[in-house]
């Protein structure tokens, strides 16, 4: 690929709307554009909405006078590339479609395995909780399944919250070793 010089007289040609500049301008970066877009792996489709994209949106830039220095007209149309490429991941990412033919979309109403492991933890949980000693199980009970604030647990078992806090430590080790 040939690297051309850009000067101010080129950008006020294409800004005037010179017909042969504007042709060098579309064939000279399209070529560039396609060949950055496709090293992407991206459609045929797609590379050329992309580089139609960037070539307008330069077009419009330079007509508002964006372009400050001509020598990096390249640099300019390349960072144009890189938004243009971004915006297209991003929507691309926000709206994949689905591919035509059935959709296997599992059944939220009623979930038999998981129920079925719950009952099974349950039961186990029972089991254990009646081979604990009865004021390890009362403990566990009234804070874990009836959520009592601990103040009442300390009040209805006569300690102060640090003691109640090793009794829980206690019976929770018992539990554990019980339940595996």
């Amino acid at each position: 690929m040939d690297f051309f010089a850009f000067d101010k007289g080129y950008l006020d040609k294409l800004r005037g709307g010179d017909l042969a500049t504007q042709h060098h301008f579309a064939s000279y970066f399209g070529r560039f554009l396609r060949i950055r877009y496709r090293g992407r792996r991206l459609p045929q489709d797609v590379i050329d909405d992309l580089v139609q994209d960037t070539l307008l949106r330069v077009m419009i830039k330079v007509r508002d006078g964006a372009v400050r220095q001509p020598e990096c007209f390249g640099a300019f149309v390349n960072s144009i590339s890189n938004n243009v490429l971004l915006e297209h991941f991003r929507y691309a990412s926000k709206n994949q479609y689905v591919e035509d033919g059935p959709v296997n979309v599992p059944d939220k109403v009623l979930d038999l395995d998981g129920l079925l492991v719950t009952q099974e933890t349950a039961e186990n949980v029972r089991r254990v909780l009646g081979q604990l000693p009865e004021r390890d199980r009362r403990i566990l009970r009234r804070l874990f399944f009836d959520e009592t604030d601990k103040d009442t647990i300390c009040i209805e078992f006569g300690v102060n919250r640090d003691y109640l806090r090793v009794l829980v430590l206690r019976a929770k080790d018992k539990f554990r070793v019980l339940y595996k």
